[in-house]
C-alpha cells in the first residue's frame, strides 16, 4: 500500500485465478485520512478483502464487518 496526500495505492494479490494488479483510490479530503488509515490497517494485519468491481467501480470489503453492520440495523 501506498498513500500520497490525495490517493491510495492498494496491490491486490489472490483468487482462484491467482490475480495481480493494483487499485488507486482517490478519496475526498474529508474521508481521506480514516480510509487511508482503515486501509493501512487492513494492511498491516494482512486482512484478506473481497475484491468487488462494478464497471470502472473497485471496491475493497472486509465481509465480516459488512455483514455486522447490516445485521445490527435489522430488527427481528
Amino acid at each position: 500500500m501506498e498513500a500520497t496526500e490525495d490517493s491510495v495505492r492498494v496491490d491486490l494479490y489472490g483468487g482462484d485465478g491467482s490475480a495481480c494488479g493494483h487499485v488507486v483510490y482517490h478519496f475526498e479530503p474529508d474521508v481521506h485520512r480514516a480510509q487511508t488509515r482503515q486501509l493501512r490497517r487492513w494492511h498491516q494485519a494482512d486482512t484478506p478483502l473481497t475484491y468487488v468491481r462494478n464497471g470502472d467501480n473497485v471496491t475493497l470489503i472486509h465481509e465480516p464487518s459488512f455483514f455486522q453492520a447490516a445485521w445490527a440495523t435489522t430488527s427481528p
